[in-house]
């Protein structure tokens, strides 16, 4: 962020100030950004105290939403809303969707400072994907099996763009929320012998 100055007139303390960034989808990155925030006692010549505060401020991305699944006895399609609100970030930095999957739920709290779905059980089933269905990202899962419960998310993912076309500083927005569903079994099970 640029250098922002919130004021130059003395004021007698203690005092409050209002600091406001309007980050951008082009703001989204692994690293936080460091803003120093600098108190002066006497603002007409160098001869006041001063203090520093030094702040880290992630910007992460955001979310996608609304994901919704739909089982069959040989497929369950994934979808979610369409557009997504960075889609359309400035020099190709959006770099499309990934599309994780587990069985079984775990609806663990999001942590609005650590994106991506590392560590949390899931496996990635799809790099990248930006196709469209009916108006809406959509994925097929052709990978399951009958009678299982299988739940998943979906991430955006962000990158810089090389002079030569490679990606490189990729960053994973926050999880989407979590949606389970159970492929039908469609055979007999015994009930009583």
């Amino acid at each position: 962020p640029p250098v922002i100055s919130l004021g130059s007139q003395y004021v007698n303390g203690p005092t409050t100030q209002d600091f406001r960034w309007n980050t951008t989808c082009e703001h989204i990155r692994k690293n936080p950004y460091t803003v120093v925030f600098k108190v002066v006692d006497n603002v007409f010549d160098t001869s006041g105290l001063a203090v520093l505060k030094q702040v880290r401020i992630s910007v992460v991305g955001p979310p996608p939403l609304d994901v919704q699944a739909e089982a069959t006895s040989e497929f369950v399609d994934v979808t979610w809303e369409s557009p997504y609100i960075c889609e359309d970030a400035a020099d190709d930095y959006f770099g499309g969707f990934s599309v994780w999957r587990r069985e079984g739920s775990n609806p663990f709290p999001i942590d609005n400072c650590e994106p991506g779905l590392d560590g949390k059980g899931y496996t990635k089933i799809v790099i990248e994907t930006e196709e469209i269905m009916d108006g809406r990202y959509f994925f097929r899962d052709n990978d399951v099996e009958r009678g299982r419960t299988y739940c998943y998310r979906v991430l955006a993912k962000f990158a810089l763009t090389s002079q030569t076309g490679n990606s490189f500083n990729e960053v994973e927005s926050l999880p989407s929320n979590e949606i389970c569903v159970q492929l039908s079994r469609d055979v007999p099970l015994l009930i009583n012998v």
